[in-house]
Parts: structure tokens; C-alpha cells; sequence
């Protein structure tokens, strides 16, 4: 009898148990429907107005997850539930008023009532100049253009647009195959556009003092390194056919441009690399040739994603270390040695190791690029390192501008350390194979106990002053030697060492990235408020795509971490294309975000400001 009751007891504690699993699953089965729901219906019209759903990103999202190319595919992610919960709901306030522009349904307000600060993508300015690419097309961008808002009827893409001395000029933006495939809607005309505002054409129109205009043989116009005809002006203002357009052509674009050496290798002369290439060869302003800068780069692979960069980031006045990883391939070395072989400030690292992610390697590339380039020259005034997979969101001239501002004060992103990472400090690592491993051997604490560890960012901009202290001082030889055998002693070196009371251009502050107080870098991480749209993720961190150019082109940090030209090299030629055009008619203040730079603690207090 007891054992009967017993069994019985057992049937009824294993019921409920499986009632209550029943109804925990009927809850989420009914929350991911609303959230469904909510995402296509509620969450757009909320952020968006009453129109929210015939905004162009969502209209883009929508095509790409009804087309069947798309549908669970590499794609899938583009819908659902991931819109509502990690792109509408995350956006930042300039997000959801760029899309809002878009909107004329739900906004009465004209395109002069925005400021056009808010638009650092723009890929010209008032006046309208070609751009040539491989293709034999010539596509026509101006600041008129770059702000008109995207209709709500379709086929309303591709217009004529009356200029300012009465002609009309028309945006191509396709060769006869794209017209074919998507029809052509070349005859709708767009509505006219108010003038822009006096004080807008005043501040495009005036170049700082003392900067001299580029003619056209010293900055020639960009060109794209691919063929399809994929219009950044419209992807800048996330225009819902675009969007669309270029993520069908995106798989043949990669297949151009990826890993083509063949420019590098097969030019015949430096003069004629370097002009095909077009690289920066004059000195563009007095203020940029009195303010040179120095940088190093850290690269391991993809020698034609890292003379992206280079190229890019160039100017004759500046010096450049580039440390290649000594086992990286023969391609990669050899790639990069006839690049360096033609340009006279660009020099490869006089010694290299065997880089292991994580490990003291990183730091010991910084230092000997440190070393490397206060011998080459003692005029720079900055330091910055970075990796092969970054890009510039500033010009050199903007970058100048706020670094002059900074008056000396380093921009290092440093904080206490969190508790989840403490044990990086706490334990003893060693390298197995190429692998930087935890051991259970504790580490013991830095003998100095008024040194913090404090942590951050690997890629920094430091003042020559404390890049010379590091290499001379006591203290800090022996702080990094004690961080061989952390995890990541690059993200505590500089944080840490930046922490000193008698760090030159040092501070007390706390700067992160998160916090947006940082200026050197722009990094979506996989708990960021910023929304990677595509969701590729490498050790947490976005690969960024061209759907994140809205988004960089509102940002004031001087660059932006990660991209891989095998996955999306579409953004960064739009972003380059955007940098030429800011080269060839530079206004630093318009570009620059100044309120964004203004807020960060350090700014503030080499301003004269309470932090």
C-alpha cells in the first residue's frame, strides 16, 4: 500500500511538472508572436511615425525576407523578432531622425529644417563634381542630392534634378544590364527641393586658412575597385532600393576585388603604382604639414584590405610602420614590401615575432614600432596604432583638428577592471601552440601598489611625450614586462600606464568605448546599443557592412573596427569615397561632430573644463 502511494505521488509531482513546462511553452510560443507582430507593425510605426512601415529600411528588410533567394538563408537574420528587438528599439535618437526624413508621410517639415550637420556621409558638396569608375559610368553626387528624402512611392529612384544654374543633370547610376533587370523608372521625377540655407553653403564653400584646394592632378577623383554601378550616396541615406540592389550584387562584387594583387605586383614603376593607386603625394594645408602623425599598423593577412587602409590614411607629411606577422604568407610579405619600397615615409618593422592573438605579441609589435618611429623622425606629434581591419571615418585634416584640441592629452579608453575579467590579471597564461592559454598558477600582483591595472582599448592615440616616457621610464619598462603573461596585456598597458599621476598628456577619467566618451575607435560589440545588421560577429565584435554607413557616417571617432573586404567590400569604398570628397573640399567643422568630442571627459579638461 505504501509503495502504491508512493508511485501515485510520483505520477502527480511528474504531472505538474510537465503542465507547468507545457505552459511556460505556450507563453513564449504567444510572446514571439507578438514580438513578431510588434516588430513589422507596432515597433516601425512607433519609431518611424504612421507611415513606419514604408520606411526604406524597412522596406529593404522586407523585400530581402519575401524574396526567395533570401528566405533561410544568410539573410534569415534580417527578420523577425532581431529587427523589432536589436534595430528599431536600439537605435540612437540621430538613427531614428535620419530615418524620419525619409518620411514625408509623417513629417510636415522641410530639408531645410534639418541641420545638415547630421550628414558628415555626404559624398560632395553643394557643387556637383564626377566621379568615374571602371565601368565607364559617371555617377553626378552633390549635397543637393545627398539630402533629398527618399519618396514612399516606388520607382521614384533615378531623377533629373534641376542644378543651380538652371540645367538639369540626371544621377546614373546604372549601365544598361542593371536597367534590364530591375526596369527602368528614369522617367518619374522626384519633387523639387528647397535651396539650402546661406549659412550651410558658407560653411561648405569656405576651406580652413591656409589650406590650399587639391587641383585634380593632386587628388585625382576616387574610383571604385569594382564594376557594379552601387550608388553610396543613396546607401549613405539608407534608401530602400538601393539597400536591395546592392545586397544582390554585393557575391560579385567580392568575387572582383577581394584578393586581387595584381595592381601591386604588376605595376611597372612606383610612380605609376602610386598614381594608379592614388595615393596622397602633396602636402594639402600648412596646418596638416606642422601637425605630422604617426602610425603603425598591425597586420597578419589581407594585404589588399591593409593598402586600403594605408592608402587611406596616407599623407606625405605623416610616417607609417607597418608590422606584418612573421608567419604570415609570402603573398602578404611580399605584397606589402614593394608597397612600402615606394612610398618614402611608409617602412616595414625593423623586427618581428610569431603573433599570437592575445598574447604579449601585440604590445611587443606597439613597442617596436614605438621604437622604430622616434628614431625615424622627432617631429610627429601623435601616435596611433591600429590593425589591418580598421578604416578611417575622418580625413587627416579633421583628424589634425581634434587632435589640436586635445593639446597634448593622450585619447586612451581606460577603466576599472570588471570583475569578469579579472582573473586576465589574476592568473598565469602561456602559449600552447598558437593558442594564449589560462594555467592555474596564480599571478602575483605588481610589487608597486600605486599602480591599478586598469583596463581598455588596444589601439589608442598617444602624444610623443608619453610614447618617449614609455620607452625611457623605469616604472613603465617594468609594468609591461610584469604583463607578459596576462591575457590581453595590450587592452592593460596602455590604459594602465595612461592611469599614472606622471603619465605626460595622461588622466584619472574614466573614457570607454561603451560610453561613447572614446574618440580613437568605433567598435560595435555584440552587447553595444549600435546594431550589427547583418549579425557577423568575430570574438564579439561587428564585421561591419554597408547597412552600418548611416550609422558611421554620425559618428565623430577617428575609426571604425572591424571590416573584411572578402565579406563587404562595398562599405569600404563608399566610406573612401566619402574621404576624397571631404579631401578635395575640407570643413573640418561641419564634419567633425564637435559635440560628441566636446562631451568626453579628457576634451573637457584639456579645454580648461571641469571633467
Amino acid at each position: 500500500m505504501a509503495v502504491e502511494s508512493k508511485n501515485t505521488a510520483h505520477r502527480t509531482s511528474s504531472l505538474r511538472l510537465w503542465f507547468t513546462i507545457g505552459v511556460l511553452l505556450v507563453f513564449v510560443c504567444c510572446l514571439s508572436g507578438y514580438d513578431l507582430y510588434d516588430s513589422w507593425h507596432r515597433g516601425t510605426k512607433v519609431l518611424l511615425g504612421d507611415s513606419g512601415r514604408n520606411s526604406p529600411v524597412y522596406f529593404a528588410y522586407r523585400e530581402s525576407l519575401h524574396d526567395s533567394k533570401y528566405k533561410g538563408g544568410k539573410y534569415r537574420n534580417l527578420n523577425g523578432r532581431t529587427l523589432r528587438d536589436r534595430s528599431l528599439l536600439a537605435m540612437t535618437e540621430t538613427n531614428v531622425s535620419s530615418l524620419l526624413r525619409h518620411n514625408t508621410a509623417s513629417s510636415t517639415k522641410s530639408v531645410d529644417d534639418y541641420d545638415t550637420r547630421n550628414s558628415a556621409h555626404l559624398t560632395a558638396e553643394d557643387s556637383t563634381y564626377t566621379i568615374n569608375d571602371p565601368g565607364g559610368n559617371h555617377m553626378v553626387h552633390s549635397l543637393r542630392e545627398a539630402q533629398e528624402s527618399s519618396s514612399d512611392n516606388i520607382g521614384k529612384l533615378d531623377s533629373p534634378r534641376e542644378t543651380q544654374d538652371g540645367s538639369s543633370d540626371t544621377i546614373q547610376k546604372s549601365n544598361s544590364t542593371r536597367t534590364t533587370e530591375e526596369g527602368s523608372d528614369n522617367g518619374v521625377n522626384k519633387p523639387d527641393l528647397p535651396p539650402l540655407k546661406q549659412k550651410h553653403r558658407m560653411l561648405i564653400d569656405t576651406p580652413p586658412p591656409g589650406y590650399v584646394r587639391p587641383s585634380t592632378t593632386t587628388l585625382a577623383p576616387f574610383t571604385k575597385s569594382w564594376n557594379d554601378p552601387v550608388d553610396c550616396a543613396l546607401l549613405y541615406k539608407e534608401n530602400k532600393y538601393e539597400i536591395k540592389h546592392a545586397l544582390e550584387r554585393r557575391t560579385r562584387i567580392v568575387a572582383q576585388v577581394s584578393y586581387d594583387y595584381s595592381p601591386v605586383l604588376d605595376a611597372e614603376s612606383c610612380d605609376s603604382y602610386v598614381a594608379a593607386a592614388g595615393y596622397v603625394t602633396d602636402i594639402l594645408s600648412e596646418e596638416e604639414k606642422n601637425f605630422p602623425l604617426a602610425f603603425a599598423i598591425r597586420m597578419h593577412n589581407n594585404p589588399v584590405q591593409a593598402e586600403r587602409l594605408l592608402k587611406a590614411i596616407y599623407r606625405p607629411q605623416n610616417y607609417y610602420c607597418i608590422y606584418v606577422d612573421k608567419k604570415a604568407d609570402n603573398n602578404t610579405h611580399t605584397v606589402m614590401a614593394k608597397i612600402v619600397g615606394c612610398l618614402r615615409n611608409v617602412f616595414l618593422a625593423s623586427h618581428t615575432n610569431n603573433y599570437i592573438y592575445a598574447s604579449f605579441s601585440a604590445v611587443e609589435a606597439d613597442m617596436q614600432c614605438m621604437k622604430d618611429l622616434a628614431q625615424r623622425s622627432d617631429s610627429w606629434k601623435y601616435f596611433m596604432n591600429m590593425a589591418g581591419t580598421e578604416f578611417p571615418l575622418k580625413t587627416n585634416l579633421e583628424i589634425v583638428r581634434v587632435l589640436k584640441v586635445l593639446n597634448g592629452t593622450n585619447d586612451v579608453e581606460q577603466y576599472p577592471f570588471p570583475k569578469f575579467y579579472r582573473k586576465r590579471i589574476h592568473k598565469h597564461h602561456t602559449a600552447i601552440g598558437q593558442t594564449w592559454t589560462e594555467t592555474r598558477i596564480p599571478k602575483k600582483p605588481f610589487p608597486d601598489p600605486a599602480v591599478t591595472p586598469q583596463k581598455g582599448c588596444a589601439y589608442n592615440t598617444l602624444s610623443r611625450a608619453f610614447v618617449e616616457w614609455v620607452l625611457t621610464d623605469d616604472l613603465a619598462q617594468r609594468f609591461i614586462n610584469w604583463t607578459r603573461d596576462l591575457y590581453s596585456p595590450d587592452e592593460v598597458v596602455w590604459a594602465t600606464l595612461n592611469s599614472l599621476p606622471q603619465a605626460p598628456g595622461g588622466y584619472s577619467d574614466v573614457v570607454a568605448q561603451m560610453a561613447k566618451t572614446f574618440l580613437s575607435r568605433e567598435v560595435i560589440w555584440s552587447n553595444s546599443v549600435a546594431y550589427c545588421h547583418e549579425s557577423k560577429m568575430v570574438r564579439g565584435i561587428c564585421i561591419m557592412s554597408f547597412l552600418e554607413l548611416g550609422y558611421l557616417s554620425r559618428r565623430w571617432e577617428f575609426f571604425a573596427n572591424k571590416f573584411d573586404i572578402g565579406y563587404d567590400p562595398i562599405v569600404l569604398d563608399c566610406l573612401a569615397e566619402s574621404l576624397v570628397a571631404r579631401t578635395r573640399k575640407p570643413d573640418p567643422d561641419h564634419y567633425v561632430h564637435w559635440g560628441g568630442v566636446y562631451r568626453a571627459p579628457h576634451v573637457r579638461r584639456a579645454r580648461g573644463q571641469d571633467a
